[in-house]
């Protein structure tokens, strides 16, 4: 078990060395959007992999090494994987009195952070080519429902489809979680036990193996869809192992 962890641990401590000798540097590289915005009241942020290596002062920081979380203004609507050239003062994050902030970002593999860099980003786009596409089409979907949904209906339709985190008044919040339905408006394996029963009631005239590996193939492009968020990522791994062993 040990033996197992070490790698790990090694990976942990290599990134914990990185990130002291970036720390409170001032340098620009260019970076691929890895996630999609998450709105706060008055900024957003979004999660950025180095797109090359890159020199700064003495230190290298490698492509793909690690992601760094940017604090970003509210004009600022970067996509998943588009290529940005940013430069700021890279910062180690600070906890909180009653929250360690710091292990929080750490257990998704973020150990640095950036707050309002300039960013310039010219469109050009990388990463995974598949995620793109279908992202595009979640932003797309995103903007007829804005369109024809006033606030927070607009809002919630994208969290039931989606799981999409939103930013909802204080009011909003606490009428959701007095009412029990938190999962509904946030990604979570209710989204994808909706997607199973509708799947499977569309596609019911298939015979069944053919309808479990669609329906293999419909969940992990809703993962994608969705952000890969871990809820929604182990969500479908459960449901992928109960459809393989119902295929087997």
């Amino acid at each position: 078990m040990i033996a197992r962890l070490r790698p790990i641990l090694n990976h942990e401590k290599e990134n914990d060395i990185a990130a002291q000798s970036f720390t409170e540097e001032r340098g620009e590289f260019n970076a691929i959007v890895t996630s999609e915005i998450t709105e706060k009241p008055t900024y957003n942020t979004i999660e950025v992999k180095p797109a090359t290596d890159t020199l700064i002062r003495e230190s290298i920081l490698k492509k793909g090494s690690q992601k760094f979380l940017v604090k970003i203004k509210k004009y600022q609507i970067p996509s998943i994987g588009e290529v940005c050239n940013i430069r700021g003062l890279f910062k180690i994050p600070e906890n909180f009195e009653d929250f360690n902030y710091k292990d929080y970002l750490k257990n998704n593999n973020i150990y640095l952070l950036m707050e309002f860099p300039e960013m310039e980003c010219n469109g050009e786009r990388g990463g995974f080519h598949l995620q793109n596409i279908l992202v595009d089409f979640k932003q797309k979907l995103n903007k007829i429902i804005s369109v024809n949904l006033k606030e927070p209906q607009s809002s919630l339709m994208m969290g039931i489809i989606f799981g999409q985190d939103r930013l909802f008044s204080e009011k909003f919040d606490n009428n959701v979680r007095m009412a029990g339905v938190s999962h509904i408006v946030a990604a979570s394996g209710y989204n994808i036990t909706i997607l199973i029963l509708s799947g499977s009631k569309l596609l019911k005239f298939l015979p069944l193996r053919i309808r479990l590996f669609l329906l293999l193939f419909l969940i992990w492009g809703f993962c994608i869809l969705s952000g890969l968020s871990p809820s929604i990522v182990r969500a479908c791994i459960m449901t992928s192992i109960a459809l393989i062993a119902m295929i087997l």
